[in-house]
């Protein structure tokens, strides 16, 4: 099932002004996609798709009895970007997808003790690579994934 919105634990917080004050935020609130962001989703979820095809092609012909792996459901959300990258897909562009979604109004947005702040291109431009990581990882499991079940 499909979340309304994913909270996300930031590694490294963000520091920003909210209302005149410079506030530190360490979470990252995610909304379900809608059709404002739909080219966005459709273009990260075909990327998904094609490198899942991809993989089942590779192991279909190397699968033997012992090669158990796990399935792609189970690949933690670190791990989906490697994952994609593996399997041929441009992670520069899907991470300008991901941008065009987050700084999309009302889409995602900083959270801290009952106080948010709009995430905007500057913002997101100032998160650590493993948090991109981890926010894209996040967006596929909870917003394509979940949605496949």
């Amino acid at each position: 099932m499909v979340k309304d919105e994913i909270f996300i634990n930031l590694e490294t917080p963000i520091k920003c002004h909210h209302k005149g004050q410079l506030e530190e935020f360490g979470e990252l609130v995610i909304s379900a996609p809608n059709a404002t962001v739909l080219r966005s989703h459709l273009e990260i979820k075909d990327c998904f798709l094609r490198a899942i095809n991809k993989s089942q092609i590779t192991e279909d012909k190397t699968s033997s009895k012992e090669n158990n792996s796990s399935s792609d459901s189970e690949m933690s959300s670190k791990h989906i970007s490697t994952f994609l990258s593996m399997q041929g897909e441009k992670m520069a562009d899907m991470f300008d997808e991901l941008k065009k979604i987050l700084i999309t109004k009302n889409m995602c947005y900083l959270y801290k003790d009952e106080k948010k702040e709009q995430m905007v291109s500057s913002i997101f431009e100032s998160l650590k690579l493993n948090d991109l990581d981890n926010c894209f990882g996040e967006y596929v499991n909870n917003f394509i994934l979940a949605s496949m079940k």
